[in-house]
């Protein structure tokens, strides 16, 4: 079937999840929901929950067998272990002492055949290791290192716990549990998350801009834990995503950001991206972190589109035709001119220097307005109009104008980044949401209402789309500006 933008094609809440412990005194150890009055566990100090089921849940789920080491887990452990853990203990007794018994291979074959069938542990089990590509071999030592400690830490109790589960006394046809094959399943979980685990994300307010009694808020996007999605881990990769992964605490959303055609192939997005990353350098970190060679149209540059936003982001200026002007052949995309070797020198000493100028305009979050201001006229005499290296200078001149009060400047530069961020990253990417909602906290603060309205109709569709909830802040704010202007 069609599927339109803003609709979710995939819903799971993750087979096992950790907090990062930074957290663990303001956010639900079991669910990520974040709260100022944590409940404790009865017994020791290491988790806290949001409300009484939670720790119920959780307790029942994994925390029986943390609990009595908590103290000794928090020295040792860290977040992949752990998640591998709970990878383990979600599994009923009987089913994992049954995949024990069986042989980790003879299970991972069978559940992989069926996998919209099979047991939830079976499914997770099915998901890659590629336990035979790795060719480092200090890293696969750490992994098995890691397997280790799992062992020293829960083995005995893992053990003892399931050969006191799901078996006859009078019935010895089933092996005992040993401690071979618990550490087997140890390192294939380790193996899996490497490839298979995701951060769990929320989008947080970074603070306030303030000026003359005014304020534009910012927000970033912060890493509440990490956790394991068998189905969410089937999503094939693209460096130009049609979907991304929006979570609600532990829970994640696959949605889809522009129209999907039936029959087309809904691809999620690793890491290396267009408009974040050359196409050389995504190909050779999916290469290493995930085996492949990406063939995404961004990659093949069968899509003219894709190959204009891979040319433009890192761009330089044509002087003949304003064009885009790579480092590849020193020649205009548009009008075909050739730079002399005398044109690619200065232009390359002029970036190098306003490289140097930005980074000594924006320290420690202290901007430098008069750096800035001829940081930008060297780069918009050497630099594409929509290079990301510009729209980030106009960015932070947007911030530093800001302020001051002065939010009709902050405006102009902030327009600028948005071109460019919508020529790059799309018009329905959420960089340009991000900086459509910037835009129209200085139009308003500026007094320029109208251009203010039209902004915030072209923000509020794609908000939508990137958070989950109506009355996100971000959608809140928008809708509030629009309300104070129209009325």
């Amino acid at each position: 079937m069609d599927i339109v933008a803003g609709e979710v094609v995939l819903s799971e809440r993750a087979s096992a999840a950790v907090l990062n412990f930074d957290l663990h005194l303001t956010t639900c150890s079991h669910c990520f929901e974040q709260t100022s009055s944590l409940i404790p566990c009865c017994w020791c100090a290491g988790d806290g929950y949001c409300s009484g089921e939670c720790r119920e849940d959780a307790w029942v789920e994994y925390h029986w067998i943390e609990c009595p080491v908590s103290d000794n887990m928090w020295g040792k452990a860290d977040w992949m272990t752990r998640v591998a853990l709970r990878m383990v203990v979600s599994a009923p007794a009987t089913v994992l002492k049954g995949v024990l018994s069986k042989g980790l291979d003879s299970t991972i074959t069978d559940s992989s055949k069926h996998f919209s069938t099979a047991e939830p542990y079976a499914a997770l089990l099915s998901l890659v290791s590629h336990k035979d590509r790795f060719s480092d071999k200090q890293q696969t030592a750490m992994f098995s290192k890691m397997a280790e400690t799992m062992m020293e830490c829960f083995g005995d109790t893992i053990k003892a716990y399931l050969n006191s589960k799901g078996t006859d006394p009078h019935d010895h046809s089933t092996p005992e549990v040993t401690s071979g094959g618990l550490r087997s399943l140890f390192l294939h979980h380790l193996l899996q998350l490497r490839c298979n685990s995701h951060r769990v994300t929320a989008v947080l307010e970074a603070g306030e801009v303030a000026g003359r009694g005014e304020s534009v808020k910012s927000s970033h996007e912060a890493t509440l834990g990490s956790a394991v999605f068998p189905t969410a881990s089937l999503f094939n990769h693209s460096c130009w995503p049609n979907i991304i992964f929006r979570f609600q605490g532990s829970k994640v959303e696959a949605v889809a950001t522009r129209p999907i055609r039936n029959g087309d192939e809904a691809c999620n997005c690793y890491g290396p991206q267009l408009g974040r990353m050359k196409r050389a350098e995504r190909v050779a970190e999916l290469q290493t972190k995930y085996f492949f060679h990406c063939s995404c149209p961004a990659c093949a540059g069968s899509d003219a589109s894709l190959d204009y936003r891979e040319t433009v982001m890192d761009a330089y200026w044509c002087p003949v035709c304003s064009g885009a002007v790579t480092d590849a052949q020193w020649q205009c995309r548009d009008c075909h001119t050739q730079l002399e070797s005398s044109d690619i020198e200065r232009m390359q000493e002029l970036r190098g220097e306003t490289e140097r100028m930005f980074s000594t305009a924006n320290v420690d979050g202290q901007l430098d307005l008069p750096l800035l201001l001829k940081c930008h006229s060297l780069q918009s005499r050497v630099l594409h109009s929509h290079n990301m290296q510009l729209a980030r200078t106009c960015d932070a001149l947007a911030e530093a104008h800001a302020s001051t009060g002065e939010f009709g400047k902050a405006a102009e530069f902030c327009a600028a980044s948005c071109r460019a961020v919508e020529a790059v990253h799309g018009s329905q990417s959420i960089e340009l949401a991000t900086e459509l909602h910037k835009l129209a906290q200085l139009l308003f603060n500026s007094g320029q209402f109208g251009r203010a309205v039209e902004v915030v109709e072209k923000a509020l569709p794609l908000m939508r789309v990137y958070h989950h909830s109506p009355c996100h802040p971000d959608i809140t704010e928008l809708q509030q500006i629009k309300n104070l202007i129209c009325t």
